[in-house]
């Protein structure tokens, strides 16, 4: 494999990991609005309230509401 094509999958991998992560903020986002709260959320994504901030932050940025 040529040094592109390692950084071309490295590229794919990075793209697909954030994608996992925007899901994550929504499917919590989601719950939030429902009134879901966080034990249950936590249980069913694996995420505590702290990590979704820190998702939450890196995927949209600090002032952006739920």
């Amino acid at each position: 494999m040529t040094y592109a094509e390692e950084l071309i999958q490295e590229g794919r991998q990075e793209g697909r990991q954030e994608g996992r992560q925007e899901g994550q903020v929504v499917t919590i986002e989601s719950f939030l609005r429902a009134g879901v709260g966080w034990p249950i959320i936590k249980q069913a994504t694996g995420i505590d309230q702290e990590e979704f901030e820190l998702l939450r932050r890196r995927n949209h940025g600090p002032d952006r509401e739920s």
